[in-house]
């Protein structure tokens, strides 16, 4: 049977009603601003949220989990360098939803750690437990990324809490997308955020990198790992305010038992996020065994999200394939994009 749907990932226009937090009115509140009650269960604890479960497979295996694996036996110190661009301006206009001093914090985000170095012991775990065929799949314990992710900020989660939306699956999995008698092509997929402060998030859409190993010197020829630049939008913004009714709506503070919390949130592209090692990818590199860099970039998103399974047709040949299987057609249309973190 065939399962037809169409997605229109169209950016269709959304008027937003600027926003600044302040105690609540009888009238509707404005597009970018939602409303909750906080729950007893909800206090003093970690938000809770409605979050999609990721689609991992048994055939997907655990990665790496001793001190240096032996694919690695001969890496020195590798210094990774980290850049960070501004971000742009949402459709939802941020910063006309909140005060200046909070949307700062989003723009003028900076790089904790320009350049670090690494050791075999902290890119080991990234690897599987044993090379097998090109294709295999891993999972990688989320604690052993967080590390990398300090470079940009202090504060990475691997596990997505932020407020007022329902957070896309959490994971870190690696595909081996290539091999020959003397390198390894490794990609991967990471989903984390970033806690700027009591009440603010910073969600990439996900992190997608490439590390090449050389079998025969058993180190590290090429890593990277950043979000994706082509992407019209790649991260998602998340402030929340408290209000108890009495006090104005306060974004630095914990939220309390019986609060209402106010969400204000914008997407955005950012134009580069990556650490890298300064080298290039060798893109004339010979393999003996492969799959496409995008057919591994599917294989790892389908890891994470469960309808993708679903057989999704173009737009433009929709009509004939429902003509054809006497099936409906499902169309979805939406602003952002429903395969990572960053809608």
């Amino acid at each position: 049977m065939i399962r037809i749907a169409v997605v229109l990932l169209s950016l269709i226009a959304v008027v937003s009603i600027a926003l600044v937090f302040r105690p609540r009115d009888p009238e509707p509140k404005p597009d970018g601003r939602e409303s909750t009650q906080v729950t007893e269960q909800e206090q003093d604890s970690t938000p809770v949220v409605d979050q999609v479960p990721n689609n991992r497979g048994p055939d997907v295996a655990d990665a790496y989990t001793g001190d240096v694996h032996p694919m690695l036996s001969g890496q020195g110190p590798l210094e990774l360098t980290a850049h960070w661009s501004p971000i742009g301006t949402g459709r939802e206009q941020l910063e006309r939803q909140v005060p200046e001093s909070i949307y700062a914090v989003f723009r003028d985000l900076t790089v904790d750690v320009p350049r670090r170095t690494y050791t075999a012991r902290d890119f080991s775990p990234l690897l599987p437990a044993e090379f097998e065929d090109v294709g295999q799949m891993w999972s990688i314990e989320l604690d052993r990324v967080a590390p990398f992710l300090t470079q940009f900020h202090s504060n990475p989660s691997m596990r997505a809490v932020s407020r007022g939306r329902r957070s896309g699956p959490d994971g870190a999995f690696g595909v081996l997308r290539a091999q020959s008698p003397t390198h390894f092509d490794l990609v991967f997929r990471w989903h984390a955020e970033f806690q700027l402060g009591i009440n603010m998030w910073y969600t990439p859409a996900y992190f997608t990198g490439r590390m090449v190993i050389n079998r025969q010197s058993r180190s590290i020829e090429h890593f990277h790992v950043e979000i994706p630049p082509e992407n019209t939008l790649n991260v998602h913004l998340t402030v929340i305010a408290a209000f108890d009714g009495v006090s104005p709506p306060d974004v630095n503070r914990e939220i309390r038992h019986g609060d209402e919390v106010v969400t204000a949130r914008d997407i955005v592209h950012v134009d580069r996020m990556e650490l890298t090692d300064g080298t290039q990818f060798p893109e004339d590199r010979q393999w003996t065994d492969q799959i496409t860099l995008t057919q591994a970039r599917a294989d790892l998103k389908k890891t994470f999200y469960k309808f993708l399974e679903i057989d999704w047709v173009p737009f433009t040949e929709a009509l004939a394939r429902a003509e054809t299987s006497g099936k409906p057609i499902l169309a979805a249309v939406s602003w952002g994009g429903l395969d990572d973190q960053s809608c």
